[in-house]
């Protein structure tokens, strides 16, 4: 450290302050003049330590400091011909403070959702020992009134990172990565991991999350990697891969289409890209089939998935047929329930069957035939029954219908330890929304489940099929190698609503009639976008609540997409603001491109096992994609976001963790799958991508409605919808693998 004493005596002496070469100076930023946000290059004042009367100009390269920060800098003197005397610095490091007092203050400003309460708890426990809890034993937070294990772990990723070396710092900065991602690196590499990323930064890709193949990309760029570096060719090359699987549902390409496309996304010449496939092929990282390109993982499933059902299904059970319908009728009296012939054949292969599938349109009977099939199975042989769904809807549902506990597959499989030799020995699992099952999910139920286990897949085959890759119940009912019952009688209940009748129009490409005599199924012709969004706003905020008496909160817009003026994103935009508007009393808070609003309507959009909730003096973890709930408290001391679901639970989020958040007035017609709405809007005016527009995307948003559904556009397009069978195509191969050797 300077010794401030022998400065001020030279520059009494008329020695100038620019000949004291090589000095530190330690002290807290009082001022920050200037930051330039693109270079980091800065200009502030500081309060050294050792002469607090004092303030010293500081210039230098510092772009991640702010005001009241501690800092330690190296450097020296200059003479600007403007502004006197000058400190540069060649080296600025952030130091931690080590009075309780100073400590606290460090936490309030610096760590995202310690506020003035939290800090005080935290000092208070821990004292001058704070940053050695909170760096070595960050798990000793969570004994701290009101910190959660995960805001524990928030803390202690934060604090990692502001306690980097400044060359460390500078480095992140550059590459742009946030918090969460660095102390996930420092973890993951340890030492290692500037060198590991300057090496190989496509590695990021599958070892951190959020971080992608552009991202990567642009950090390679930043730091030199050529753009024809095998790195970046396999990177490209499982990109493009990965892609068709996230947004074409395909688990294969054709070989030429994943050169091609690689090519075009990375400009790199064709040869190059057919060596690296074949390098990826090497590793185990691709597999060529039929001149077809799977990733690895993707390959796995559909092979694995084969080979489990085949086995499954050699293992069926024998029962005199006589019997088994005798009991089904003996049931069907009990309980005052009548099947149809198709819904008794279904119960009876239930029976017979260790895998059996049973598909059909709404107000066929599905429900009631489950019934039957569970109430058979618990009296004659066993009560060790699973219900599980794809969703956290769904798996409401599921329970609402059957009067029985239900549970997400994810978290079916989250409840017993995962390995080769500890497979799940449950008697029998039923899945509902089996069209939503992907070829991973199922993959991972398949793999912890015992042989012996009967297995019962209940689903809508002509919805649309799962966001994830593969066309699992399609390509399992078309192999023919699973007994499928289909239930196609609309039964006398059914047949009195409209929207169900319509449902199965549509199904069969016959078009609806549009004269609005059904109040439960009506169209409002609207030529334009603009009349459609009106025309919708005046539905949600008057016609509905006024005229029909159902409430805005059980009323649900579907979209066919996100973009455009009848996308989603407008869509919430226009109902927030005109059922939950901008009010002094209500806190808000901006995320990316979403504004978040205490009163809210909002979906949870991805599987959180970890996050917590409470419902009275129950407590639990787990919040599942597709729940959804009202935003209660937007807490901007403390970050934190109150959520309360519509099954009662109340989740706290962390600022950082709203990104698992979107607003829900308006959703997909892809989100709504496994969940009804009391009522639905659709807007059907065409825009966008043509291939939306399809019957199967129609009749899957129909279906989605209980008791009224209000088609808003042209009747020129529900014709078309209606017309265009159009399926997605998908490119999988398990219907295939399913009928080998057989």
């Amino acid at each position: 450290m300077i010794d401030r004493k022998k400065q001020k005596e030279r520059k009494k002496e008329g020695i100038p302050l620019t000949n004291i070469i090589n000095t530190e100076l330690q002290g807290q930023i009082s001022r920050i003049k200037f930051k330039s946000e693109e270079s980091g290059w800065s200009v502030f004042n500081i309060i050294p330590e050792d002469d607090p009367l004092n303030e010293i100009c500081i210039t230098g390269t510092a772009g991640y400091i702010e005001e009241g920060d501690l800092v330690a800098v190296q450097g020296h003197y200059e003479k600007h011909k403007v502004y006197g005397d000058q400190y540069k610095a060649d080296v600025i490091i952030k130091v931690l403070p080590k009075r309780a007092k100073d400590i606290k203050r460090y936490l309030i400003k610096n760590i995202n959702g310690v506020g003035e309460k939290t800090a005080s708890r935290i000092v208070d426990e821990y004292g001058e020992d704070t940053f050695d809890v909170i760096e070595k034993h960050p798990e000793m937070l969570s004994l701290v009134s009101k910190i959660s294990k995960k805001k524990a772990e928030r803390i202690a990723e934060q604090f990692a990172k502001l306690n980097m070396s400044r060359q460390e710092q500078m480095f992140f900065i550059r590459l742009g990565l946030s918090d969460k991602q660095i102390a996930e690196i420092k973890k993951k590499y340890e030492d290692d991991y500037m060198k590991k990323i300057n090496e190989n930064p496509y590695c990021l890709i599958e070892d951190i999350n959020g971080i992608g193949f552009k991202r990567a990309d642009l950090i390679a760029k930043e730091i030199g990697v050529p753009e024809d570096s095998p790195f970046r060719i396999r990177a490209g090359i499982e990109y493009i891969l990965d892609q068709a699987s996230v947004l074409k549902g395909h688990v294969y390409l054709p070989h030429d289409e994943v050169v091609a496309s690689t090519a075009g996304e990375i400009h790199v010449e064709n040869e190059k890209i057919k060596q690296e496939i074949i390098s990826l092929i090497d590793r185990k990282r691709l597999v060529c089939e039929n001149d077809n390109i799977y990733l690895a993982k993707f390959y796995r499933c559909e092979i694995d998935c084969a080979e489990k059902l085949k086995s499954m299904l050699k293992n069926s059970e024998y029962y005199e047929t006589d019997t088994v319908l005798n009991r089904i009728n003996a049931i069907e009296i009990d309980n005052d329930k009548e099947l149809d012939e198709s819904q008794r054949q279904a119960v009876m292969e239930a029976v017979l069957n260790k895998v059996m599938i049973i598909t059909g349109g709404p107000g066929v009977g599905k429900t009631t035939t489950l019934d039957i099939v569970i109430k058979y199975l618990e009296k004659y042989v066993t009560d060790d029954i699973v219900l599980l769904a794809p969703t956290g809807k769904a798996a409401k549902r599921m329970s609402e219908q059957t009067k029985r506990p239900a549970s997400t597959i994810h978290r079916f499989l989250a409840s017993f330890e995962c390995g080769v030799d500890e497979e799940n020995d449950t008697d029998v699992i039923i899945i509902d929304e089996m069209s939503m099952v992907d070829i991973s999910l199922f993959h991972m139920l398949l793999e912890n489940i015992d042989t012996d286990t009967k297995l019962i897949m209940v689903g809508d085959v002509d919805q649309i099929p799962s966001v994830g890759p593969g066309l699992v119940l399609r390509d399992l009912i078309d192999s023919g190698a699973v007994p499928t019952a289909r239930l196609t009688k609309i039964h006398r209940q059914a047949t009195e609503n409209h929207i169900v009748t319509n449902a199965h129009k549509i199904n069969k490409s016959i078009m609806v009639t549009l004269d609005n005599k059904d109040t439960d199924f009506f169209f409002l012709n609207r030529g334009t976008e603009e009349n459609a969004l009106a025309t919708i706003l005046s539905l949600y905020t008057k016609v509905y609540p006024e005229n029909l008496g159902i409430d805005p909160t059980d009323v649900q817009i579907l979209a066919p997409m996100k973009k455009g003026k009848l996308g989603t994103i407008e869509l919430n935009r226009v109902i927030q603001n005109a059922v939950n508007p901008k009010q002094e009393d209500k806190n808000e808070l901006k995320k990316g491109d979403t504004l978040f609003r205490e009163g809210d309507k909002v979906m949870h959009i991805k599987n959180d096992y970890g996050l917590e909730w409470r419902n009275g003096n129950e407590r639990g973890e787990g919040i599942f994609n597709g729940e959804t709930g009202f935003i209660r408290k937007i807490d901007k001391e403390n970050e934190v976001m109150t959520v309360e679901l519509d099954d009662g639970r109340v989740a706290e989020y962390d600022f950082e963790d709203t990104v698992e958040l979107m607003l829900a007035y308006a959703i997909t017609i892809h989100k709504s799958q496994g969940s009804e709405f009391p009522a639905v809007i659709i807007p059907v005016v065409k825009s966008g991508v043509p291939q939306l527009y399809n019957k199967n995307l129609l009749y899957t948003a129909v279906t989605r409605a209980k008791t009224s559904l209000a088609l808003i556009g042209t009747e020129e397009t529900v014709k078309r919808m209606i017309k265009n069978k159009s399926a997605e195509k998908r490119n999988t191969s398990l219907k295939e693998r399913l009928t080998e050797n057989m």
